[in-house]
């Protein structure tokens, strides 16, 4: 977490305890084992989804901390129970590839990761927050 409003996020979503131990256990890794990226596995999904205010270029929000969705499993089978349509919630972003967090059933997450990792929605002011990927994509795979 780079701004302390992000922290205040993290400690409201995942508790203040979890949040201690994921920043004393990986500050250890990054100090005796050069290792990244600890803070999040032990902090858990949610720390990990929240975008930080300094990352928009969007006037307006600049200030503001996105926190993740919380039930993205859940809200993806219903907008395919709905819309009769696969669907997969993503988090993207230019420094560290793109992860499903959500999808229905019959999505291959891995699949997905690999179209979306260079991020073709952009990642400044473009306001992209859906895309479609349609089967025609999938061939390669």
């Amino acid at each position: 977490m780079r701004a302390p409003t992000s922290m205040q996020c993290a400690i409201d979503e995942c508790g203040a305890m979890r949040i201690l131990f994921a920043a004393i256990i990986s500050g250890f890794t990054k100090i005796f084992l050069r290792r990244k990226g600890d803070f999040y596995r032990i902090a858990g999904k949610q720390a990990a989804l929240i975008d930080a205010a300094f990352t928009t270029t969007v006037k307006g929000f600049e200030e503001c901390v996105i926190k993740g969705p919380l039930f993205p499993e859940k809200v993806a089978q219903k907008i395919s129970d709905d819309t009769g349509y696969e669907i997969a919630i993503m988090d993207i972003n230019d420094i560290g590839g793109s992860w499903v967090i959500g999808h229905s059933k019959n999505i291959s997450p891995k699949i997905l990761e690999d179209i979306m990792r260079d991020n073709p929605q952009g990642q400044g002011d473009e306001l992209t927050p859906i895309c479609i990927v349609r089967a025609e994509n999938y061939e390669k795979y």
